[in-house]
């Protein structure tokens, strides 16, 4: 029987409170660039930033980093070699650096990247949408929209709200929701300050690191018997009422969870 506790494996962990992963990254990068340099000192330039960039990976390996941040520490330093290669105009790395904030505006902090949901989990939510009778669905972190869009269309009885922080993506799911009129709502702000209560399902595609916390927000506000589902990422120490795997290629996994009074 599923439980609104918050597992005792997850209370360690969240007082041991580690380094963010961006400032564990630039540890990192401090110890393994001169590594690298004491190491490979009379190399060219590129291949030595290639070896300070497998240090970092390895050492992201051993303190046991997600998947991303082990790809983005390998790549980083020779990256930047050989963009500095290239002599290119200061004018180009601020627009980059302005697009990058847009798009991932607050994964520092949250730590929660930007996932789209695949064509197979809109037609898995659409068929438990349909067969669950849901008027009132939400989608935390909605990205750009697409997923409110289809279901939407598919559902012309759906009321659909979504909530994104990143500034880019939220405008272009404000855009691409148009059409649905006054049954689509896309705000822009913190899932963390949205009541929902009002909704009678609420999908999530973030990361594991919110999972224990949002689960305890739901089974705090949702009504009994009301649905959480989250995409590939499950409620650390609680049993799913069930789990559907998801043809999309990365096997992707929606996890049920039903809200108890």
């Amino acid at each position: 029987m599923l439980t609104c506790r918050v597992s005792s494996t997850a209370l360690p962990e969240a007082a041991a409170r580690p380094l963010p992963p961006a400032l564990t990254s630039l540890l990192l990068h401090a110890a393994c660039v001169p590594a690298g340099f004491v190491l490979a000192a009379q190399w060219p330039l590129l291949p030595w930033t290639v070896v300070a960039g497998l240090f970092a990976a390895l050492a992201s390996l051993a303190l046991a980093l997600p998947a991303w941040w082990v790809a983005i520490n390998a790549m980083f330093i020779p990256a930047l070699a050989l963009a500095l290669l290239a002599e290119l105009p200061a004018s180009l790395w601020l627009c980059a650096f302005v697009a990058l904030a847009l798009v991932y505006w607050g994964v520092a902090r949250s730590r929660v990247p930007l996932f789209l949901s695949s064509e197979a989990a809109v037609q898995a939510l659409a068929g438990l949408l349909g067969d669950t009778g849901t008027l009132r669905f939400a989608d935390l972190g909605c990205g750009d929209g697409r997923l409110l869009h289809r279901l939407g269309r598919r559902l012309p009885q759906l009321q659909v709200f979504g909530i994104e922080y990143a500034p880019l993506p939220w405008l272009l799911a404000s855009w691409r929701t148009r059409a649905l009129g006054s049954r689509c709502r896309v705000a822009w702000g913190s899932l963390w300050r949205l009541d929902l209560g009002r909704y009678d399902l609420v999908y999530a595609y973030l990361s594991p690191v919110p999972m224990a916390a949002l689960w305890e927000k739901a089974c705090r506000e949702m009504a009994p018997g009301s649905l959480f589902i989250s995409n590939s990422f499950a409620v650390p120490g609680v049993t799913a009422e069930r789990e559907i795997g998801l043809d999309d290629g990365w096997g992707g996994v929606l996890y049920l969870y039903r809200v108890r009074g």
